[in-house]
């Protein structure tokens, strides 16, 4: 079962989304909020797996609440709905912690689909943003300035994280959920996310997905192997220490 919380200021628009919601077996609309207040009051009172989040007018105060409950919670996926398609804008949710949008003139089933695909760990993107995201990539890569050939930098972070830790970060990097970590490493599911939260914060990234893309420079053996699990997020940009703050600008409004 999906838990979905719906924010959208509009109270008429935020009902009649979650009564469509309600329709499907699958999701479960736990909580509505009209405001970002409300929506962090919501998180804190309720277990919620996609936060559906309404644009608005773009601002600093929806980038920083992306980033602060996607840190807060990095098992929550905020999907951002009712944005125009513009590149700039999406990137900069991206790299504020957001797993997918959803844009102004795409229909309901739409929004069902990226709902399911945030919560399985995927990311549906436009050849248009797919284009821009590639770009960005290409641009923090100067930022960053050869990071991946950094041995210093490399030996740096992996030497911050547990024998533990980095065994999670490996099965994390192969795309693994975190009870197929719990059934590898026989330790309870509460225990991989508390892992996954250091992890996180240890590499100073947003999201699984970016920990997995620094895990591919920082661990060079095999880790063990699990069943295949397919994973179709797209490869987004990550964050470290250097990279924020010189980024940081260019990330929020």
């Amino acid at each position: 079962m999906i838990r979905v919380t719906v924010v959208h200021e509009i109270d008429l628009v935020c009902n009649t989304l979650a009564s469509v919601l309600r329709e499907e077996a699958d999701i479960e609309v736990v909580g509505l909020a009209s405001s970002l207040e409300d929506a962090q009051a919501c998180l804190l009172d309720t277990e919620c797996d996609v936060l559906l989040l309404n644009a608005g007018r773009p601002s600093r105060a929806l980038l920083q609440f992306i980033h602060q409950s996607s840190r807060q919670d990095p098992d929550l996926k905020v999907l951002v709905m009712g944005i125009a398609k513009a590149p700039d804008f999406i990137i900069q949710c991206f790299q504020a912690g957001t797993a997918g949008y959803v844009l102004r003139d795409e229909t309901l089933e739409d929004l069902k689909r990226k709902i399911r695909a945030a919560f399985n760990d995927e990311t549906v993107l436009c050849p248009q943003i797919a284009g821009a995201l590639v770009s960005r990539v290409a641009e923090l890569s100067d930022f960053v300035g050869g990071f991946g050939e950094d041995e210093e930098g490399i030996d740096l972070l992996h030497s911050e994280l547990t024998r533990r830790e980095r065994e999670v970060l490996g099965h994390i990097e192969r795309g693994h959920s975190n009870q197929e970590i719990a059934d590898a490493l026989i330790i309870e599911v509460g225990t991989v996310k508390n892992h996954v939260h250091n992890i996180l914060k240890k590499l100073n990234v947003e999201s699984r997905k970016h920990a997995a893309i620094l895990a591919r420079q920082m661990l060079p053996e095999p880790q063990p192997k699990l069943s295949p699990v397919p994973v179709q997020a797209a490869t987004l940009p990550y964050n470290n220490r250097s990279l924020y703050r010189r980024s940081a600008e260019r990330a929020f409004i």
